[in-house]
């Protein structure tokens, strides 16, 4: 039987698994990714967290918007229910379609592409495998919301605790990143930033708060929706937000601007740094360039036999050595290497300072 608003699905969904959806959907691979491309434009503290903090409060504001109709019309569809409600099949349609096949379909794309990067840190992933990796993530995810709603509730729940807590405590502990300081922090704000460049670095930093209306696509099957559904949006949006300040200002203390904007997978870089994680080992020469890090070890002897020409090496890679050897223990400094430094795979595969050896 339909409840008053026209639902029939039962409204099993609690507050704090709302909450759950609200910050966990929000909360995905963006943020491991973005630092670094935000570090890129801006180059400076002051406008990165301006960037930061702005991105939140454009991010709550759509939710309070988002809240407000959640409250009057709390079916499922969410932004489609009231664009049916208000202009009629057709915008509903079109919406509904576009959501469909070019705007979930991109974003999903993307996170568990990145995803699938990180995965390759742990085991070694080709091209092909990191595409076929994240595919089938996203069948995963997709099988167990199709089992049920109260099965994906509680995996959610329990998978949003685990990312929330691993990811604020990356934060807190990137300010004992061996080589962090507040120097990294100064100047703060240089003098001639362009509002258009934090404008352009707000695009990215939009994206990792994506997922905050979510929520509203399954008001039809959440309790009390009019009093639950605006307070998990609004609790949502202010989660994320405080742990994605946590975690940028953990990472500029334990790198500096430029070494951010370098880095292709920033909380692998900035982990192992850390000495709770096993990284923080300072006894390497470093280049005036910030390359090699100052934690790599300076010799080691388990090369491969294997060497690359300086060609295939990064610009910003030494350039007076015609060939060198990969060294494995530098692996973690370059995860996406995974112990082929300088193999040429991507721009941040450089030569280590390590001795070569036979």
């Amino acid at each position: 039987m339909a409840d008053q608003w026209g639902e029939r699905m039962p409204r099993s969904v609690s507050l704090l698994q709302t909450v759950a959806v609200s910050v966990g959907v929000a909360i995905g691979s963006g943020i491991f990714r973005v630092p670094a491309t935000v570090a890129a434009q801006l180059h400076a503290p002051g406008p990165i967290i301006a960037c930061w903090v702005l991105g939140g409060i454009i991010a709550l504001c759509g939710t309070l918007t988002v809240a407000e109709l959640a409250a009057a019309l709390p079916r499922s569809g969410g932004i489609f229910a009231w664009l049916l409600e208000s202009y009629g099949p057709l915008p509903a349609f079109l919406f509904g379609w576009t959501e469909l096949i070019v705007i979930r379909a991109a974003a999903l794309g993307a996170i568990a592409t990145i995803f699938a990067e990180y995965l390759g840190y742990f085991v070694p992933l080709s091209a092909v495998q990191v595409r076929y990796t994240a595919a089938l993530a996203i069948v995963l995810i997709g099988a167990i919301n199709y089992l049920g709603v109260q099965r994906a509730a509680a995996v959610l729940s329990a998978t949003t605790a685990l990312k929330y807590a691993v990811l604020a405590g990356l934060g807190l502990l990137a300010f004992t990143a061996t080589g962090g300081g507040g120097a990294h922090f100064s100047p703060a704000w240089p003098a001639g930033v362009p509002l258009s460049l934090l404008a352009s670095a707000l695009i990215p930093v939009l994206w990792t708060y994506d997922g905050w209306a979510d929520p509203a696509t399954m008001a039809g099957e959440i309790s009390d929706p009019q009093r639950n559904l605006p307070r998990a949006l609004i609790a949502g949006a202010l989660c994320v937000m405080l742990v994605y300040l946590v975690v940028n200002i953990g990472f500029m203390y334990a790198l500096a601007p430029a070494q951010m904007a370098a880095s292709q997978l920033i909380a692998s870089t900035v982990a192992a740094r850390i000495p709770l994680l096993g990284g923080g080992v300072s006894t390497a020469r470093q280049s005036p360039s910030g390359w090699p890090p100052r934690w790599v070890s300076p010799t080691c002897s388990r090369t491969t036999s294997r060497s690359w020409p300086t060609s295939s090496f990064s610009a910003s890679g030494p350039s007076t050595h015609s060939r060198l050897r990969a060294c494995s223990c530098c692996a973690a400094g370059v995860p996406s290497c995974r112990g082929r430094i300088g193999c040429g795979l991507t721009r941040w595969c450089r030569p280590c300072s390590c001795s070569p050896r036979a």
